[in-house]
């Protein structure tokens, strides 16, 4: 995940030249919208989950107030 981030999109293209031994300066486009959109799902999907955790954390919370209380 790091490596995305600290790369370029140029950078990207270039290892997926390489990894699949074919120049897809021809699909550049198409390309940079799947990788848009699969790091909008990733920041989502981290969105939902800290959510979630806050969520179970003040849960935990009130259970334990009603516990001690």
């Amino acid at each position: 995940w790091n490596l995305i981030l600290q790369s370029t999109f140029s950078d990207i293209l270039k290892k997926l030249d390489d990894h699949y031994k074919i120049d897809l300066t021809a699909r550049k486009g198409a390309i940079k919208i799947m990788i848009q959109e699969e790091l909008t799902k990733l920041s989502e999907q981290e969105d939902d989950d800290q959510d979630k955790n806050a969520d179970a954390k003040k849960k935990q919370s009130r259970h334990r107030a009603k516990v001690t209380g």
